[in-house]
This record gives structure tokens, C-alpha cells and sequence, in this order.
């Protein structure tokens, strides 16, 4: 079993990296709510949870878990 605390965030990886987990896990949920204060209706489109999950990937140096299925294509 592997613990990912949820990193909505390059901030919050950071942390979970700090903290010593070996992963971190982001979800279109909290890329909406952390960076667009929107509901996970669909509204944030892919490429901009693409380039959201991204940046943190590219923040820390843990695998990070992304479940970015909900975008709407616009």
C-alpha cells in the first residue's frame, strides 16, 4: 500500500515531499478548487489540469499520481 496525500498544489507537494511520503496524488477535484475556486462540474478544462498536474510533477521529485478524467475539452 502506498499513501498519496493529495497535493492540489506545487506548495502542498513540496510538503508531502518534506513530510517523506513516497507519492503524492492530484485530482481535477482539487486542481478546480485550489487554483480556480470552482466546483469539479467539468468546468476547468484539460489542458489546464494537464498543465496544473505538470507543474507540480516537475516541483518535486516523488512520483505523483494524477486522476485528471473529469476535464471538459473546450
Amino acid at each position: 500500500m502506498v499513501i498519496a496525500p493529495g497535493a492540489a498544489d506545487v506548495l502542498t507537494a513540496k510538503l508531502v515531499e518534506q513530510l517523506g511520503f513516497d507519492a503524492g496524488y492530484v485530482g481535477g477535484y482539487s486542481i478546480a478548487s485550489v487554483a480556480y475556486g470552482l466546483p469539479d462540474t467539468g468546468l476547468v478544462s484539460v489542458p489546464e489540469l494537464v498543465a496544473h498536474a505538470s507543474a507540480i510533477a516537475a516541483a518535486v521529485d516523488l512520483p505523483i499520481i494524477a486522476d485528471l478524467d473529469d476535464g471538459a475539452c473546450s
